[in-house]
């Protein structure tokens, strides 16, 4: 994973949004006075990880569906 800071990530934005529109490349850090501040990832990883949030939340709302369904049923 390469790490750059925000300074260089300035100087050099269009290579590394080369770098990150990549699907298979690993996102690139962006740190301010040398903490982790940002990750500049591709569109595809971006749209994934959306996917996996959105699915997550959906079968937690759908689990709480389905207890207060079966509490329902059972009084």
């Amino acid at each position: 994973m390469e790490a750059v800071s925000l300074t260089e990530a300035r100087r050099s934005l269009t290579t590394l949004i080369a770098k990150a529109s990549d699907p298979n490349s690993d996102p690139v850090i962006i740190s301010v006075r040398g903490k982790p501040r940002a990750a500049l990832i591709s569109v595809e990883m971006l749209e994934k990880m959306q996917k996996a949030k959105y699915r997550e939340q959906s079968h937690r709302i759908f689990d709480e569906l389905d207890a207060l369904n079966k509490a329902l049923v059972n009084k």
